[in-house]
């Protein structure tokens, strides 16, 4: 018999016979399961409503402001013919190749109904709750794959979803937050190369579609998901080298079946990414930026300002850690959590899942770490494998901090196996559990409702052990470990015996309660108004001419991106100089502030009030000619100056002496919509 990651996993069912669980009811129980996630996700925004208009998470500024102009990018872009992976609207009139940010495309054609019917801001409040629960809806449909008992799976899910990494990205990233296709990775690999109940032509078809999905929502996330899966497949291949020629002619036959799948369905995206116009030489990031985020040996330990349910002294120890209070700090389990990690962890070494989780989940703690480890926030100067990310393409845009995604899906799965088997078979050691008596391997044992069930309930796809495991091929033989084999993961548990009653279940939901609660994050998660301007939502904007090029003040200049959330609101109706956004900059490299070509001037002018101590523009002859020769080069046709904005009226009055006249008056705006006809007019 070939053994799956679920051998000596799924208990068997103390209260329902296997083959009453159908597909319809694991379904039922997903959706059930997201819809208790939903409301909790949509607590930890109150008061904010789920498809509120008004207020972004997190600030209304920098990446929530860019992630909802990228929505609403996807959806003008979807409903006018337009390419949604690259775009003139932004950084005009060179453009931005969008593939090398992180514009989420699926999650904009996934969100455009939202988008067309109440617009983009809902749409990005709408997916980070969404994310959530499905995220964790995802977990437990896994998890009941390899669980017998509902609450196990849940309280698995409850923590994927909630986890310090999800909450803390929810509050400003959807696309590092929503998640669902993640877990997805581990009973697609189960079936190709583990179990092997899938043929490999099958399950590369699948496997492709889904990280091509995944491509499309985050290649990060893609990414380190990749290496996780290497992680945990050397593993296996270590505990059990004579199955390894077996399954490489698996791995070779469903690899050449995914490919073709990923190619077509986000080949597009990477080619754009790797070759494609505009793109910077180089790294993306600036990479001392990226690798300040990183775990401290620490972390696990020391919860944040973002935990409920922590002391001050030991939230002021973790904010000084060198992730610290940030969003990107999601590797804290708390003490009672990593005490129950390690003893499930220890107990059931040698079950298959429960082992390669606890890989998976140190190896994404050590590359966590960043280059070099710290303690207790000092650098100790011992280097660490990361180190070596640093140096190579693309994976050197990695950040070592959001690897604890995979330090909780692994917590997740190691809590939900050990709770399940925990309450089929108590806390004591194996011996004392078997018994007497136990059946020989093969043979089966009496279940409780009288049933002869197999000794370990093999898990199917549907996850609930309604057909047998596949026997061996004819390649060769395995050597998986098997049920009742000597070698057998959780061998001398021996059957549950008779049902556990209610105080054991209750004592394991106790445990798995105390153990989760430290993880409860801060409530709610603070939200702040959109300050929008009511001309870019009202008919008036129409008599912008469609297309037309805009100048604005506040420049389009991160963080501060009023005039893309302007653009927004206005349905796409122009394009700005300027965006946030990574475009080549100097000498080709990388950069996401992209300023106009100009004299010094210019740069002071469109500048000035964006970043700390930045001074007020010039108000000087040169510093009208700058915004004349660039309204003339670049063919402005309109500009927009929010007059209350800092230093705005300094720059309404540069405009009004370069253009010749004022603007239009729309409340706090000033408006000029005939700018190459206002230079011609005026010789200044």
């Amino acid at each position: 018999m070939v053994g799956g990651l679920d051998d000596g996993v799924v208990t068997p069912a103390l209260s329902l016979p296997p083959a009453a669980r159908s597909p319809l009811r694991a379904l039922a129980e997903a959706g059930a399961a997201g819809a208790v996630y939903l409301v909790l996700a949509c607590l930890l925004y109150w008061p904010a409503t789920p498809f509120g208009t008004g207020h972004l998470p997190g600030c209304a500024c920098g990446d929530p402001e860019q992630q909802t102009w990228f929505l609403a990018w996807t959806s003008h872009a979807l409903t006018h013919g337009l390419n949604p992976f690259f775009t003139h609207y932004i950084n005009a009139p060179g453009g931005a190749n969008l593939a090398i940010d992180t514009a989420m495309p699926l999650l904009g054609v996934l969100g455009t109904p939202i988008t067309l019917l109440a617009g983009p801001v809902a749409t990005f409040n709408l997916l980070l709750k969404l994310g959530l629960a499905a995220s964790g809806a995802s977990m437990f449909w896994v998890l009941r794959r390899y669980t017998s008992w509902w609450p196990a799976a849940f309280a698995g899910g409850l923590l994927f979803a909630f986890s310090p990494y999800l909450a803390g990205q929810a509050v400003r990233h959807v696309f590092l937050s929503f998640v669902p296709l993640v877990p997805l990775f581990i009973p697609l690999l189960d079936d190709w190369l583990v179990s092997r109940r899938r043929s490999p032509l099958r399950s590369g078809l699948l496997l492709g579609l889904v990280a091509a999905l995944q491509y499309l929502i985050s290649p990060e996330i893609l990414l380190t998901s990749t290496i996780m899966a290497v992680a945990g497949l050397a593993w296996l291949a270590l505990r059990h080298p004579r199955a390894v020629p077996e399954r490489a002619g698996a791995l070779a036959r469903g690899l050449a079946a995914a490919l073709p799948v990923f190619l077509v369905v986000a080949g597009y995206a990477v080619w754009l990414l790797v070759a494609g116009p505009n793109r910077p030489s180089g790294p993306v990031h600036i990479l001392s930026g990226l690798g300040r985020y990183h775990a401290d040996l620490l972390s696990p330990l020391l919860p944040t300002s973002h935990q409920l349910l922590a002391s001050g002294a030991l939230r002021a120890a973790g904010d000084r850690l060198p992730a610290g209070s940030t969003i990107e700090n999601g590797f804290y389990l708390g003490l009672p959590l990593l005490v129950l990690l390690c003893y499930f962890a220890i107990r059931y070494r040698r079950v298959p899942l429960v082992g390669t989780a606890t890989v998976i989940g140190l190896v994404a703690f050590i590359l966590g770490l960043g280059s070099k480890l710290t303690v207790s926030g000092r650098a100790v100067g011992v280097p660490l494998p990361f180190a070596v990310f640093t140096h190579l393409p693309i994976v050197q845009n990695l950040e070592p901090a959001r690897m604890s995604l995979y330090v909780q899906l692994a917590a997740a799965v190691i809590v939900a196996v050990g709770l399940d088997r925990a309450r089929a078979y108590g806390w004591r050691r194996a011996g004392a559990a078997a018994g007497h008596g136990r059946p020989a391997a093969g043979q089966g044992q009496p279940s409780p409702v009288g049933f002869p069930v197999p000794e370990t309930v093999p898990a199917t796809g549907k996850g609930r052990g309604q057909s047998p495991v596949p026997q061996p091929s004819a390649a060769g033989p395995s050597d998986m470990p098997v049920p009742g084999d000597p070698g057998s993961p959780g061998r001398g548990e021996g059957p549950p015996g008779r049902a556990p009653g209610w105080v054991r279940p209750a004592v394991v939901a106790a445990v798995g309660v105390v153990a989760l609660l430290p993880l409860v994050p801060q409530l709610p998660i603070g939200t702040y108004p959109i300050h929008t301007l009511r001309f870019f939502a009202s008919a008036k904007v129409h008599r912008v001419p469609p297309g037309a090029l805009a100048l604005t003040f506040p420049f389009e200049l991160a963080p501060h991106n009023d005039a893309m959330m302007w653009q927004a609101a206005s349905g796409m109706r122009f394009r700005v100089l300027g965006g946030d956004v990574f475009v080549p900059g100097v000498g080709g490299r990388s950069t996401w502030h992209p300023l106009p070509q100009g004299p010094p001037v210019l740069a002071e002018v469109l500048e000035a009030g964006q970043y700390t101590k930045t001074p007020p523009p010039p108000m000087t002859a040169g510093a009208v000619a700058a915004i004349r020769q660039l309204c003339a080069r670049s063919h402005v046709s309109a500009v927009f100056v929010d007059r209350k904005a800092l230093y705005g009226h300094m720059f309404d009055l540069l405009v009004h002496r370069a253009l010749g006249r004022p603007g239009r008056t729309e409340g706090r705006l000033s408006v000029w919509l005939n700018v190459q006809r206002d230079l011609h007019g005026h010789h200044g």
